[in-house]
């Protein structure tokens, strides 16, 4: 099965979902003092947690990034709009320039043959129907992302070709490819058998995941109707489910007023128990890249 890794549950539910999701550039930091240790103190505790690499100014730094709207509370869509923003960013960074192995000419863009070049070397052994279909997709993500029509990608284009989740178009053309395989019905939607079917994992493969399969389902099927439809699969072949999955994990656990949002202290408070249970590990990287590069190399390996 093709796999994404965010997701539009929390959003379809609460009326904000849309054909796809937009991220906002969150607004420039306003520098602001990280909350005062009490009177008396001889330094201040920075630590979140003893569990935690983070520190109150890290998440103090995240906490106006993302609060756009600078009220002093996070709400889920500025939450989701400050991670889709990095989380852009960090694609673009890793697919502006064409891949070295790919580009045989070094010309510095991919040309229709070097891509069907690759394509030809692909094999997933027999599942020939299977082989054909992903190669198939392939092309057409590239006539897609090839906007001049030149032949050629670079750049902005090379980003839409292989850019998860970056563009519309690629995610609509990768979940009707997908849709068309599982399909078996053909009623244009998936029931619970069929978009966890994949023949090319035996069943007791999928015993060790991360993650409920019925509840996972249930999340994403955001109208309830019992199937997944072609915005709900767009949505985790883009790789959003897991993405705002986090989000509202996060949001639930450190909301203790129940007003919807989450202030710096909520957050802060709950930090510990949010990395206890792992709920934000889908957005490690996005932390890493909103604190900045000069601190990425010795975060990643510690997040």
């Amino acid at each position: 099965m093709s796999f994404a890794a965010v997701l539009l549950l929390a959003l379809a539910k609460s009326g904000l979902a849309s054909p796809v999701p937009q991220p906002v550039p969150p607004a420039p930091p306003v520098p602001q003092p990280v909350p005062q240790a009490a009177h008396g103190s001889d330094e201040e505790d920075l630590s979140l947690s003893s569990i935690s690499d983070l520190t109150k100014p890290d998440l103090w730094y995240i906490f106006i990034q993302a609060d756009h709207n600078e009220d002093g509370k996070l709400s889920k869509p500025e939450f989701f709009n400050f991670a889709a923003h990095y989380r852009e960013e960090i694609e673009r960074a890793m697919y502006e320039k064409a891949s070295e192995e790919l580009d045989l000419d070094k010309d510095g863009t991919l040309s229709r043959e070097e891509v069907e070049k690759n394509l030809a070397t692909w094999d997933i052994d027999g599942f020939p129907q299977e082989l054909e279909r992903v190669r198939n997709l392939e092309k057409e993500k590239f006539k897609i992302a090839d906007a001049d029509g030149n032949g050629k990608l670079e750049g902005e284009e090379l980003v839409n070709m292989y850019g998860h989740g970056v563009s519309d178009q690629v995610m609509e053309a990768e979940a009707k490819s997908v849709m068309e395989s599982k399909d078996l019905d053909k009623d244009g939607k998936l029931n619970q058998k069929e978009f966890w079917y994949d023949y090319l994992r035996p069943e007791e493969d999928h015993e060790e995941e991360p993650y409920d399969r019925n509840e996972t389902f249930h999340s994403l099927d955001g109208n309830g109707d019992g199937f997944i439809d072609m915005h709900e699969l767009k949505m985790w072949e883009g790789g959003y489910f897991f993405l705002e999955d986090a989000i509202d994990k996060i949001l639930i656990m450190a909301d203790k007023d129940e007003d919807g949002e989450a202030t710096f202290q909520e957050l802060a408070d709950a930090w510990h128990d949010i990395e206890l249970s792992g709920v934000q590990l889908p957005l490690k990287g996005i932390i890493v890249r909103a604190l900045g590069e000069h601190e990425a190399d010795g975060r990643a390996s510690e997040l």
